[in-house]
């Protein structure tokens, strides 16, 4: 009378209330199609199994968060693909549709341009992401990647390093609101070929953490993100970038990849704003 069959034996129901996975369940009272959903956090082996239907590749249930801003770059004039926030271009940015990581374009920089894009980029002391597929025409140091820069108060912001090894790194740098700037940098554990290189940096509860190609490259205890206002630059008039960047996600309240190991990188583009 289950509906669990495990090795050609009927399994017991899962009884949803008596402290030990059985029957269906994916983690202890929860999961599967007799129980109630599981929490953050719980094992799962697909969405229904979430309160939340988002289960992470690692096979955790994660809290619902939404991409505050999703650039395929896949068309000109370039498009938030989830919130529609506005995105503005200075200079002259081009589609390159001969040159990408997924779909129909990226977006190249000549070292004379840059977009700016509204949105809500309050991260406090919650969980984040920021994650793009990046690719370097010359490799100059500083050149500024995506981020938000004051001319008064905090920011945060990741750029281009150039080790005297020779190569390509890159620096994530937070100025809080009080106290002494943090940087994490990826270039501490050696440089980064200058091709098309998936970058993560993942607010992941205390840590903060850099991933290059999926690899665990930096990481340092996470501070209060200082309080922002104004637009998201991708290429910034400080110093601007010189290369492509492909399939840009900025996710708040959720860290996309959990832990110090390595993952595997994206194989396709996100699919929506979730």
């Amino acid at each position: 009378t289950s509906l669990t069959c495990q090795d050609g034996t009927c399994q017991a129901s899962a009884d949803c209330s008596d402290g030990t996975k059985n029957g269906q369940e994916s983690d202890i009272d929860c999961g599967g199609l007799q129980c109630q959903p599981c929490a953050a956090g719980k094992i799962c082996s697909s969405a229904v199994d979430c309160l939340s239907s988002f289960c992470t590749a690692d096979g955790l249930c994660e809290s619902q968060a939404e991409n505050e801003v999703l650039l395929h770059f896949d068309e000109s004039p370039f498009i938030d693909s989830c919130k529609a926030n506005a995105v503005q271009v200075y200079g002259n940015p081009t589609l390159n549709a001969a040159d990408r990581v997924f779909g129909d374009g990226s977006i190249s920089f000549a070292g004379d341009s840059h977009l700016e894009v509204d949105g809500d980029f309050q991260f406090g002391d919650d969980d984040f992401t920021i994650d793009f597929w990046l690719k370097m025409s010359t490799v100059t140091d500083g050149q500024a990647i995506v981020g938000i820069r004051q001319l008064m108060g905090g920011g945060w912001y990741a750029y281009v390093q150039k080790p005297s090894a020779g190569g390509m790194g890159v620096r994530f740098r937070i100025v809080p609101d009080e106290g002494s700037t943090v940087d994490l940098e990826s270039q501490a554990s050696g440089p980064l070929p200058t091709d098309w290189t998936h970058v993560a940096i993942v607010r992941d509860g205390s840590q903060l953490r850099m991933f290059l190609n999926g690899e665990h490259r930096a990481s340092t205890t996470a501070i209060t993100m200082p309080a922002v206002s104004g637009n998201l630059q991708i290429s910034s008039p400080i110093s601007y970038f010189t290369g492509q960047l492909d399939e840009l996600r900025i996710s708040k309240g959720v860290a996309r990849w959990r832990g110090a190991d390595d993952f595997t990188v994206p194989t396709s583009p996100y699919p929506g704003c979730q």
